[in-house]
């Protein structure tokens, strides 16, 4: 997975599998035992995983404290918000198809 600015400027490559889970950013590639450890430390909150992945499908999932918006996934649009705990976090994806 890649993420990017609204400009196109890579800022991060994102790798998992079962085994770990690796950061690109900055010239310097940092490994994880968790996918969850990674999103922790690229995003600074810990993100719902399991419905982030159906998310990116398009497939509804619920997720406590998260409230997702998948109006706009076939335009390639998500938005998701954790409302609870605080702070809250506002995730907005665009994927590139």
């Amino acid at each position: 997975m890649e993420l990017s600015t609204t400009l196109g400027t890579t800022l991060a490559q994102l790798r998992w599998s079962t085994q770990e889970a690796q950061l690109e950013a900055g010239g310097t590639t940092r490994t994880f035992p968790s996918l969850r450890e990674l999103t922790l430390a690229a995003m600074g909150a810990e993100l719902p995983l399991d419905a982030l992945l159906q998310w990116l499908r398009g497939v509804p999932a619920s997720s406590e404290g998260w409230q997702s918006d998948l109006r706009e996934f076939e335009s390639g649009r998500l938005n998701a918000q954790r409302l609870k705990p605080e702070p809250r976090v506002d995730l907005k994806i665009i994927m590139d198809r």
